[in-house]
């Protein structure tokens, strides 16, 4: 393994964070904070400092096409290192107390999960606020180049299956890859930032709201700016906007680069997975609607309201809550959890199973039921018009069996920190699918891990970082056969 290469790639990926650290300066400075400009621009020296080593250090490497295995440490030493750095100006303002909670806070960010360990996010600097909101865009655009030039060409999970008409240059250098898709990505996400933005502004948010939550739900993340997340604002037409944007975030990268770049409209009703996508989000929010108007005291017109927007928030695995009291019937939380691990389309910055896989899942179980019927009966699995082979589907397969061995050893470990048994359910499947925990539907109020046991927040750290790797690239590496040469 070409060792260079791999930190040549973490050493880029610090520059690029070491830079982004003068936006929460300028931030503070127009909001006159000046302690936490000094400890953002500490933190950029620092940043920048070891990006610096790690560049000079792999600079005589020679660029060859990377492989297999420089692919997955590349990957997982990214989101292990990068949030140590993204830490730092959260430890030194004083917006979270300690290490682990700023460690936890960070990851929680680029893996675009949206759990936090800050009690009152009003008393935070807005500097402080903002960098989260950045660390969510970084985490959503860096999720996707992961899986365009990562997962797809390895076949994790099925992702062999991947349509992208942004796959190319798989025998270049990883690094050359790296820095082509990304300037792809960047360009969608900033044009989808700074149009939500400005539309959060006409709806009546402020500047400062309308870009941080701008930031966060075209990446799916789901961090807010106050306790109550969207609740607070109380706005009918900022809400409709952040469900179209957290749709858009949702869908797969190619289809918005085809209908952004080539105008190519038909792309979008052709796609399977986003038809299937969005008659799900229809289907289950009539459901949810339906259930509150029955099950609580909220009218028919909140009920659609919350209910439509909780289940984007879901099934997209944002995280955004807007259902401030509002008595939530066991059976609506439930149904969320299942949605967080459905996900979003493949090729987002979604976590979960992901739609393609839940679709070829589902006809796995029919073709499966139809050979009790008919044992010699020979019927294929087709995907967007093409035949799966086997493989696909039991890499898929293994995916799915993955992920549910590791709900249930994350939640029995969080039980046994001292956990409530039910908490411990919700946050695993918000930990495992990147997605703030379901327990605010259950509590109706703002969650935080701050009084959480210092094993919980290692444990959920851990969670977060394997759902954001799809479980099998994290767990390779434990495997000794990885290593041979």
């Amino acid at each position: 393994m070409k060792v260079g290469s791999v930190a040549s790639i973490i050493g880029w990926a610090l520059c690029i964070l070491s830079l982004t650290m003068v936006a929460p300066i300028i931030v503070a400075l127009v909001y006159s904070e000046f302690y936490s400009a000094k400890a953002f621009v500490l933190s950029a020296a620092v940043t920048g400092f070891a990006a610096g080593l790690l560049i000079i250090s792999s600079r005589s490497s020679k660029q060859k096409a990377s492989t297999k295995r420089e692919n997955i440490v590349s990957a997982v030493l990214f989101w292990l290192i990068v949030p140590i750095f993204a830490a730092l100006p959260l430890l030194f303002t004083g917006s979270t107390e300690g290490i682990l909670n700023s460690y936890f806070e960070s990851v929680s960010g680029l893996t675009t999960t949206g759990a936090t360990v800050i009690s009152s996010l009003e008393t935070i600097d807005h500097a402080s606020l903002f960098w989260r909101a950045i660390l969510q865009w970084l985490g959503g655009i860096s999720v996707v180049v992961l899986v365009v030039i990562h997962l797809a060409h390895l076949g994790v999970g099925g992702m062999q299956l991947y349509p992208s008409s942004l796959l190319h240059g798989e025998q270049d250098p990883l690094l050359d890859r790296l820095k082509d898709t990304g300037v792809v990505v960047v360009s969608i996400y900033a044009i989808l930032a700074i149009v939500c933005c400005i539309l959060l502004m006409f709806s009546g948010l402020t500047p400062f709201d309308s870009i941080t939550h701008a930031l966060t739900a075209v990446s799916t993340g789901g961090f807010s700016t106050h306790n109550n997340s969207i609740a607070s604002f109380n706005n009918v037409y900022a809400e409709i906007i952040l469900i179209l944007f957290m749709i858009l975030g949702a869908t797969n990268i190619s289809l918005l680069w085809l209908v952004l770049r080539r105008q190519e409209f038909d792309v979008i009703k052709k796609d399977p997975e986003l038809t299937k996508f969005i008659v799900a989000i229809i289907i289950i929010s009539t459901i949810i609607g339906i259930s509150l108007i029955a099950l609580s005291d909220v009218d028919k017109l909140s009920a659609f309201r919350v209910g439509v927007f909780s289940t984007v928030s879901a099934i997209t695995t944002t995280g955004f809550y807007s259902g401030q009291n509002i008595g939530w019937p066991l059976f609506v939380p439930m149904l969320l959890l299942v949605l967080m691990f459905a996900g979003g389309c493949t090729g987002s910055a979604t976590g979960g199973l992901k739609a393609m896989r839940v679709m070829l899942l589902f006809r796995l179980a029919q073709r499966e039921i139809s050979r009790l019927a008919h044992p010699h009966g020979v019927e294929g699995i087709r995907y967007s018009g093409l035949s799966v082979d086997n493989e696909a589907m039991r890499a898929i397969w293994a995916f799915f069996v993955v992920l549910t061995l590791a709900f249930g050893f994350v939640t029995i470990s969080l039980a046994l920190t001292g956990m409530d048994f039910r908490d411990s359910v919700f946050s695993a499947a918000g930990a495992l699918s990147n997605t703030v925990p379901a327990t605010v539907y259950l509590q109706d109020s703002f969650a935080s891990f701050e009084g959480a046991a210092v094993g919980t927040k290692i444990i959920l750290c851990i969670g977060m970082i394997i759902g954001r790797l799809e479980f099998l690239t994290a767990l390779i590496i434990f495997n000794p056969l990885f290593w041979r040469q």
